[in-house]
């Protein structure tokens, strides 16, 4: 009889034993993952500094692109707005652009233009221009506070001048938009006006006035941009314009812009 209460508790207490065995186990498991999904201050630090490098190596870049892409958008922008106040001359002034040497009237016509564009700004003074005693031979209409860029560059970072003759046939926008007209039918664009960079194919473009409109093909120096000063002045195309803005003077992304959607 003893024996036989002896081997029951024997086998209880081995029953007991493996019982609580597997709850031992589980806990120390739980325990373990606990610790593997941890992150030591270390780890923390280095995490953070891998993701501050990564930000530091692709923001300005992404800037970079956000930036040109809002410079596309105000150049396109400003061709149709130009374009449409041509058209407004053209209407309400019944004057047509012409790109002749001797066209005496091309102070009054820009000056037209500025009136339709809303300039606040204008290196002509079109109160003397659009008045009866304007005087085509007399230069007492250009001022001399007020004038195109005294620095600006070509994309390929070679510094760029105009003809001084033509400093003056410039007006700003509302929105600070800068406008040059030159060479007879030259016209340049800065879309952010005075700030920088100032550099072609960047926030500088251009285009070419004719009696139909704008376009980017028929100069009257034969295609050649910024003709009147030679020294500064490149060839565009419509063979060439797609390279020179990727390698080039950055004058062939105007028509890129325009024409490459």
């Amino acid at each position: 009889m003893s024996s036989t209460r002896h081997s029951e508790r024997s086998e209880e207490s081995l029953n007991e034993i493996l019982r609580l065995k597997p709850q031992g186990a589980t806990h120390v498991g739980m325990f373990d993952k606990n610790r593997r999904t941890a992150f030591t201050l270390a780890e923390v630090l280095i995490t953070l500094g891998i993701i501050g490098i990564i930000a530091i190596l692709t923001i300005p870049s992404l800037i970079n692109k956000i930036t040109d892409l809002q410079y596309k958008a105000a150049f396109k922008k400003n061709y149709s707005v130009f374009a449409q106040a041509m058209k407004m001359v053209e209407i309400e002034d019944n004057m047509v652009f012409q790109k002749e040497e001797n066209w005496t009237n091309l102070p009054i016509y820009l000056c037209k233009l500025a009136q339709h564009l809303k300039a606040v700004k204008n290196g002509l003074d079109c109160s003397i221009v659009l008045s009866d005693e304007f005087d085509p031979t007399n230069d007492n209409s250009f001022k001399t506070d007020f004038k195109w860029h005294n620095e600006w560059y070509q994309k390929d970072t070679k510094p760029i001048y105009l003809n001084p003759g033509y400093n003056s046939n410039t007006f700003q926008l509302q929105d600070g938009t800068l406008i040059n007209y030159g060479c007879l039918n030259q016209v340049f664009i800065d879309v952010n006006g005075f700030k920088k960079p100032n550099t072609v194919g960047k926030d500088i473009f251009y285009f070419l006035l004719t009696e139909n409109g704008l376009t980017f093909w028929e100069n009257a120096h034969g295609n050649i941009i910024n003709a009147c000063n030679s020294e500064y002045s490149t060839l565009i195309n419509s063979q060439n314009y797609l390279q020179d803005c990727e390698t080039g003077s950055g004058w062939g992304c105007s028509p890129k812009y325009i024409f490459n959607k």
